[in-house]
């Protein structure tokens, strides 16, 4: 009687819990998973530099629309399924987590931008079953590596192509991925190559790994838990005229408005001012100085966006510059005086609530001299 193959216990349990959060987030955002991505741990630049390091896993869970969640979970339970069983489960859960994280890492470094989804973690197992014709080509029947490449990389080669042609795609997630999985690949023996157990010692310290690469899946999700809990009631304010804003922010509830315009103050000192270019003209002129100095870290609403500290008045401000519609909107943040955890999500809030509906009005032209 043939042997069945052993149930991919692993890849069954990921790709439901893939599928519980995008339904969590769907609830959460009212249908629309954009507008808690954040909440719910995306990959956020600014905020790993700010210490939340948990992002470089969280998002690996995350999914930004249906057809995300679909394309990747089908490619989890058809390619993840084979790379389960030739590794085992427990080596396959490393391989996915650590190459889920490594694309993360790349994306951090080479993409400024928002970030979520499983295809980083999934390129990391089509590195590893890459790796293993090549690793243990001696071990196989003499066509075996040839045959296990040539369904593989068309696969990766597809997949790439399709990161590189449609936008909003993060390739450097893909990559970091793909390379992150080959490269753990290398330092595990298959299960499906052994034929006995192994050592003791290998065994424990193996189960330790995978223990501990749960143990910090479950601390991620828990700060990010612990980080989201602490968002405050929100008030939207527009931008323009009463019967068309051009464009429209949320402000925290206890925020007190200021009588000259786009201008508030928080409970604990903090202070938020905006401005476009049709109210101060130099910031154009900011804005390229800034762009020409280093490439945009964060993007605003998916507008590419340039988050600098500057020296505004007796104290270091956060000045955001976002390059809109060939306008400039500046957002300057003064920090209270013992910053705290509730304004730096306020800060979070007040950035992920901005929301650019379309071109405004062309400024009025500027004012000539009349001629003596």
């Amino acid at each position: 009687m043939e042997e069945r193959p052993p149930i991919p216990v692993i890849t069954y349990a990921l790709t439901a819990i893939n599928v519980l959060v995008f339904l969590l987030m769907l609830r959460a955002g009212h249908g629309d998973v954009s507008n808690v991505a954040e909440m719910f741990g995306a990959k956020v630049n600014s905020l790993i530099q700010q210490g939340q390091w948990w992002r470089f896993l969280t998002p690996v869970f995350l999914h930004g629309s249906l057809i995300h969640i679909i394309s990747n979970s089908l490619s989890l339970v058809w390619f993840g399924s084979s790379i389960e069983r030739l590794y085992g489960p427990r080596k396959y859960l490393l391989i996915y987590l650590l190459a889920g994280i490594a694309g993360n890492i790349a994306s951090y470094i080479h993409m400024p931008g928002l970030s979520l989804g499983a295809s980083g973690a999934i390129f990391g197992l089509i590195g590893a079953g890459l790796t293993f014709p090549i690793r243990f080509r001696s071990l196989l029947p003499k066509e075996a590596p040839q045959q296990i490449l040539g369904q593989i990389l068309p696969i990766a080669a597809i997949n790439l192509y399709i990161g590189f042609t449609l936008p909003g795609i993060d390739n450097w997630a893909h990559m970091g991925g793909l390379a992150g999985g080959a490269i753990v690949a290398l330092f595990l023996l298959p299960d499906a190559l052994t034929e006995r157990d192994p050592h003791p010692a290998q065994n424990a310290l193996l189960s330790l790994a995978c223990l501990g690469m749960i143990v910090v899946t479950l601390l991620a999700g828990f700060k990010q838990w612990q980080w989201a809990k602490h968002d405050l009631p929100m008030d939207t304010y527009e931008v323009g005229t009463k019967s068309d804003a051009w464009w429209s922010l949320g402000i925290p509830t206890g925020w007190r408005a200021s009588t000259q315009g786009l201008a508030w103050s928080s409970p604990d000192g903090g202070a938020l001012r905006i401005l476009d270019n049709s109210e101060d003209p130099q910031l154009p002129e900011e804005l390229h100085a800034v762009s020409g100095q280093a490439k945009p870290n964060l993007s605003v609403d998916g507008h590419p966006a340039w988050h600098i500290q500057a020296k505004i008045g007796a104290g270091t401000s956060d000045l955001y510059l976002v390059s809109v519609y060939d306008r400039v909107v500046a957002f300057i943040f003064q920090p209270p005086a013992t910053p705290s955890r509730q304004y730096t999500n306020a800060v979070s809030q007040i950035l992920r609530s901005v929301r650019f509906n379309h071109a405004p009005a062309p400024l009025p032209p500027a004012p000539v001299a009349p001629v003596q």
